[in-house]
């Protein structure tokens, strides 16, 4: 729930995003033909739809509302932590109420939001349920005119309304020189596939409800609807019709008051703007339909490329562990540094006891570095005797711990303790995979067996800080890491002669299998070595 919501927040955004540049060349496209900025407003709702893009050599840089390239990092659970192996006994110590993590059972509050959400959802449901039951009781006593056009004694405003088998209503009253431009507009709405692409629009409305721009955003669309309907019918009917048209507009105007959500109203929006752009409409020159449509593909580029070598958001959402690290050892304790070059990013796990694990970006001088994490701390360190030396002075305070009862509280990382370059690794990959299907990604580590002289792995996966599967295979490959195939969890095995197998990732039942077109890696060991209560769970983790 909490993931899915984060999701949903991100493609809100690019699509806020899109929507505000609509707005801006909106007010230059004036002068083009309505269809371009038709067009653009269908951009977003391809962007709110299906966020993806596509990567070329030539694309523009990445735009400002794009999703952000890394998952805004919180205090993220250590899969080091005893807190997070299931059937391990907690360790005892104190902890001070700074370092304290919340309850387990407290939710989160991008759960709250998603259940804000669904509530809000629920509202928008029940709204255009309403509206659709009390306009179809207003219709009870309607009758057909001819072909799809009906009569009705208790409506306002002719519309058109229906998915499928599209009516169009006007009012018993309607004076016989208003209905040829009515019916006209109706008739053109319908051609379009206007009242089609009203409910999308509203639809995705729905969703994104809590998004200000997108309800501006709707508006604008809606407005722009009309406006190419007018400017169509114009056309049909000759300029010589602009007067009568506009009356008619006048006369059934319905200003401030919404027929319903997926009804077309024929004066219903922006009565004054469409008015003005009526008497003064004039065919566009071709110069402005070749500038919107510039304006059009160069939009296009903007919100579905990417420059080829930039990062796929999902992957660099994944810590990956192939950078340096480094680690402090006391008898007590042990800390972990590892220093991403490429993208000057950390991870900073400052406690084997804690759970908090820091992320974000470092700045390097000639012999010092500067961690600033996500989470507003900062911390310095020297470069010494090949590693890094921890300066308590200008950095933020280590957590904590009373690591005997009765002892007084001692920092995790002293003033000058040495962190010097780890020579192996607790795990050989990590990543983000939804390997169940339910959605949701989960943490994916592969760590190394539990065995000796016989190679052994372990793949765990963490959702939410706990462990949901746990598996150790025996095989005769040497290296393992998590594959590029995004459609399907993959495990990439590398042999000691040099040769690679891929493997694809299968949860059934609480076990996680690596399968090979239909045959698996084989599990070792027996049925209690597997799963989370595996007795190896915590050597094959915490190792």
């Amino acid at each position: 729930m909490a993931s899915f919501f984060s999701q949903l927040l991100s493609i809100s955004l690019a699509g806020a995003g899109g929507a505000l540049m609509v707005m801006a060349l909106r007010l230059f496209l004036k002068k083009a033909p309505r269809q371009c900025t038709l067009l653009l407003w269908a951009f977003v709702a391809l962007r709110l739809l299906c966020p993806f893009t596509l990567e070329l050599p030539f694309a523009p840089a990445s735009s400002p509302w794009a999703p952000s390239e890394r998952e805004e990092a919180i205090v993220q659970s250590s899969p080091f932590s005893p807190e997070n192996i299931n059937g391990i006994p907690d360790v005892t110590f104190d902890v001070p109420s700074a370092t304290e993590t919340p309850a387990k059972n407290a939710p989160s509050p991008m759960t709250a939001a998603f259940f804000l959400w669904l509530a809000g959802l629920g509202v928008m449901a029940g709204y255009t349920l309403f509206s659709l039951l009390a306009l179809r009781r207003k219709l009870g006593k309607s009758v057909v005119w001819k072909d799809n056009i009906w009569l009705c004694d208790h409506l306002s405003s002719p519309f058109l309304l229906g998915l499928f088998r599209p009516k169009i209503y006007l009012p018993s009253s309607l004076s016989t020189q208003d209905i040829p431009y009515v019916v006209a507009h109706e008739q053109t709405h319908l051609k379009q596939l206007d009242h089609v692409w009203k409910l999308l629009a509203f639809l995705i409305l729905a969703v994104h409800w809590f998004n200000p721009v997108l309800w501006f955003a709707c508006l604008l669309f809606f407005r722009d609807l009309e406006f190419f309907c007018d400017q169509r019918v114009l056309d049909k009917l000759g300029t010589e019709h602009k007067k009568g048209y506009c009356q008619a507009l006048i006369r059934c105007s319905v200003p401030g008051k919404f027929t319903a959500p997926c009804a077309l109203a024929f004066g219903e929006s922006s009565l004054k703007s469409r008015i003005r752009q009526a008497l003064h409409y004039q065919k566009p020159a071709v110069r402005w339909a070749f500038l919107g449509a510039t304006v059009c593909l160069l939009a296009a580029l903007c919100l579905f490329t990417a420059p080829k070598d930039a990062q796929n958001p999902e992957d660099s959402a994944a810590l990956s562990h192939s950078g340096e690290q480094y680690v402090f050892s006391s008898s007590q304790d042990t800390a972990r540094l590892t220093l991403f070059p490429n993208t000057k990013e950390f991870t900073f796990s400052p406690s084997f006891l804690s759970p908090a694990l820091y992320t974000g970006r470092y700045q390097e001088q000639e012999d010092a570095i500067t961690l600033e994490s996500t989470q507003g701390t900062a911390y310095c360190f020297l470069r010494r005797h090949g590693g890094f030396v921890f300066q308590a002075e200008g950095s933020d305070p280590m957590p904590e711990f009373r690591y005997s009862p009765g002892a007084a509280l001692s920092s995790a990382v002293p003033d000058g303790s040495l962190f010097v370059p780890e020579t192996w690794t607790p795990y050989m990959d990590q990543a983000l995979l939804d390997v169940d299907g339910d959605g949701t990604k989960e943490a994916c580590y592969l760590c190394y067996g539990p065995t000796s002289g016989v190679f052994t792995f372990a793949l765990a996966a963490l959702e939410e800080g706990k462990v949901e599967y746990f598996n150790i295979y025996s095989c005769d490959f040497a290296t393992f890491s998590f594959g590029e195939n995004h459609e399907a969890p993959t495990v990439q095995a590398v042999s000691p002669n040099g040769s690679v197998a891929f493997f694809t990732i299968a949860a059934q039942g609480k076990d996680l299998l690596l399968m090979q077109g239909d045959q698996s890696l084989p599990l070792w060991g027996d049925a209690q070595d597997q799963g989370v209560d595996s007795p190896d769970l915590s050597y094959c983790i915490r190792r």
